[in-house]
């Protein structure tokens, strides 16, 4: 075999030898994710992706000119998504599944620059299993793609930097041959970071903040004023390509007004919320980012020599805190923020967490060689590695219930959608009439379970729909109330219909039901949800059952859900 070919097979043999790590990583979060996302319920924000995912483009884009525009690289890809493999609940959340497993293998792609293979394999286990990753891996929402982009967009800084052949604490300075490739690859490096910006940014409008964590990193690493112009440049760059989109989305603000009247940003609910979903586990994963943060802080302030470890904390640690301060603040003068939107700082804070368990494990092991006794007994190792082992299963089992409570039929948000059309689909016949509870929020309105779930739904007569959804320049239908419903005579023909409330653990909505009955109905069934309650009203006169529950028997109601706030 001649040389060259042989040296080709090595430089191949060697290329796989060191991305199989990452690769291994990621399937695990692949799998991590996608093993059970078939089971909740589609909540309001799926039908949101859905519904706008289902439309024609032309549709999609009159909608977007109205409403959520902060999404419309996302729906634009879901539709493509939906049109090769169906809009199952598994189908439209598997691409999600698939971001959450290449984030967590950029991540071993990125600490392996800085550390050895096993600490960069752990902090990719780490990223795969925080409850903000597991989430979103199994979610129709553009989250998990934002943190996907986040993750390679500080591996293109990183490599591209360490090119750079103007030194920084990234790298050491190319000489000769080695330099000239070095600032061709800088060139692309710079061109992969902005393209990846722009894209990302019209993904999910709010990943345009990375860049603020960036130049935190670049103060921090004190790179040269020439890495700073290529850097500004390239943002400058993005920016101009995403500027049409952001001011469009920007004056569709209104739509997230409601925030202004939820507690989403207070410390009380982020804290927990915005990435473990436990209390328990929220204090040990906040408490070991804090470490990681002191530690860093002390050895900078004392001047301690520069290591590949610190390289990597003031990488990561900016990414993990800065758009989490600056949205709070942002969201103190403009109600725009809720924990979801964090989805894109969670693989660097599984980072942090991991540097916080080093950081520990050093301490103690030098605490323990200060001890005589210790040294002796050969003690330091030993507690050190006993540290690390039980922080680690700490972590984890604190984190399995999250994950476990987060594939539940009712784990997002409550919702039981596909129990109402199943049980529609049970007890209807054809020509039944149905009315939806119009009366509360938008991602809790009964109707969106049609939509989500149709096949239930074959029998049944939607006298309330004024516009379906592919027609209006909102993401959902159009509906008329029910007196302009009783007015225009929808029910003249209808022996019977179906009406499907709201409900909660305390109440139950009454939506349409006093109109209905002063039109001659009678309510001859109904059966309660997880978090709806459906009756069957029959016209006076007509051949009525006796008062019945319907026979269709739900699953028991879960008072647990496990779920994220959102």
């Amino acid at each position: 075999m001649p040389i060259a070919e042989v040296g080709l097979l090595r430089r191949v043999s060697r290329a796989l030898r060191e991305a199989l790590p990452a690769v291994v990583v990621g399937l695990v979060a692949f799998t991590v994710a996608v093993v059970g996302s078939w089971i909740p319920n589609l909540w309001g924000d799926e039908a949101a992706s859905l519904l706008s995912a289902e439309r024609s483009l032309p549709s999609l884009w009159s909608m977007i000119n109205h409403v959520d525009a902060v999404h419309a690289g996302y729906y634009v890809f879901l539709h493509i998504w939906i049109s090769a493999f169906g809009d199952s609940p598994f189908s439209i959340r598997f691409p999600s599944a698939l971001a959450a497993g290449v984030a967590a293998a950029g991540i071993v792609v990125l600490v392996r620059r800085f550390s050895s293979t096993p600490f960069a394999v752990v902090a990719g286990l780490a990223c795969a299993v925080l409850p903000r990753m597991t989430y979103a891996g199994e979610e129709a929402r553009s989250y998990a793609m934002t943190a996907a982009i986040a993750v390679w967009l500080t591996v293109i800084l990183a490599a591209t930097v360490r090119r750079s052949r103007h030194g920084d604490r990234l790298g050491p300075r190319a000489r000769g041959s080695a330099q000239r490739g070095a600032m061709r690859g800088e060139a692309w490096g710079w061109i992969g970071y902005g393209i990846l910006l722009a894209l990302g940014t019209q993904l999910f409008l709010y990943l345009a903040i990375i860049p603020v964590a960036h130049a935190m990193s670049l103060a921090l690493l004190r790179s040269a004023r020439v890495v700073w112009r290529a850097w500004l440049k390239t943002c400058a760059i993005a920016a101009a390509v995403a500027l049409p989109f952001v001011v469009l989305a920007a004056s569709e603000h209104s739509q997230i007004s409601f925030l202004a009247y939820r507690d989403d940003a207070s410390l009380g609910v982020v804290l927990p919320g915005a990435f473990f979903s436990s209390v328990p586990l929220a204090y040990l994963g906040w408490g070991l980012s804090l470490v990681a943060v002191i530690g860093f802080t002390v050895r900078r302030i004392r001047r301690v020599a520069w290591t590949p470890s610190d390289t990597l904390e003031a990488l990561v640690l900016p990414w993990a805190f800065a758009p989490f301060i600056l949205l709070e603040l942002l969201n103190a003068a403009i109600p725009a923020f809720t924990s979801r939107y964090l989805t894109m700082c969670a693989p660097a804070v599984a980072v942090a967490i991991v540097l916080g368990v080093r950081e520990l494990v050093v301490l103690v092991r030098e605490a323990a060689r200060r001890s005589d006794a210790m040294r002796r007994l050969r003690g330091p190792a030993f507690l050190a590695t006993a540290t690390g082992v039980l922080l680690a299963i700490a972590l984890g089992g604190l984190t399995a219930p999250v994950w476990a409570a987060q594939r539940t039929p009712y784990s997002k948000n409550n919702s039981d959608w596909s129990q109402i059309s199943d049980t529609i689909g049970a007890e209807a016949r054809q020509g039944d009439a149905i009315v939806f509870d119009e009366g509360v929020r938008p991602s809790r309105k009964t109707r969106l379970a049609m939509r989500a779930y149709p096949a239930g739904f074959a029998n049944v007569k939607d006298v309330s729909l004024s516009k379906p959804y592919y027609d209006v320049a909102n993401w959902a239908d159009a509906t008329l109330p029910i007196a302009k419903v009783i007015q225009r005579g929808r029910l003249a023909d209808v022996s019977r219909v179906w009406v499907v409330e709201y409900a909660d653990a305390t109440s139950v909505d009454t939506y349409g039901v006093k109109e209905i009955e002063a039109t001659g109905f009678i309510r001859v069934g109904s059966v309660r949800l997880h978090s709806s309650e459906i009756y069957l009203y029959e016209r006076a006169g007509a051949a009525i059952t006796a008062s019945r529950p319907l026979d269709y028997v739900p699953s028991p109601a879960q008072t647990d859900d496990g779920s994220l706030p959102h």
